[in-house]
């Protein structure tokens, strides 16, 4: 069982221990202002709020990835519904920009290509974004 080590004079958990049976003492010998709370999903930083255990941790910051495969992009083009408005846009496009979007292994993030290509399907840049993180994980 996952136990939470919480700081009762913060409400902080400050350690999380994996215990076979419920400890005798819930002070677990560290003193009055300490109590063990057994909770399984409990991590270090979470808060004993009214009695229960709340992750108050921040979010992890999402992380655009600056590159992704031409599959991948391609995938998550299909799975956002944009590929075939992408290739008609590709189509018409100047020949250097139908070779780099047909040749290319990998698309940069920041390429003026790309940009150009998300600007004119109607895309901001957080649209964009999101589409490399979702192609990154296909």
């Amino acid at each position: 069982m996952r136990y939470a080590i919480v700081d009762t004079s913060t409400g902080s958990v400050v350690n999380v221990i994996l215990l076979d049976e419920p400890p005798t003492d819930p002070t677990m010998g560290l003193g009055n202002n300490f109590q063990a709370i057994q909770n399984d999903a409990v991590n270090i930083g979470w808060t004993l709020v009214n009695g229960t255990l709340t992750d108050t941790l921040p979010p992890a910051p999402v992380v655009v990835p600056q590159s992704v495969t031409s599959a991948q992009a391609i995938r998550a083009l299909y799975a956002a519904g944009k590929l075939v408005q992408v290739q008609s846009v590709v189509a018409a496009a100047d020949p250097l920009t139908q070779a780099l979007w047909s040749h290319a292994s990998e698309f940069d993030r920041n390429d003026p290509v790309i940009t150009s290509l998300a600007t004119q399907i109607g895309w901001a840049s957080s649209d964009l974004d999101a589409l490399f993180i979702a192609a990154a994980k296909l």
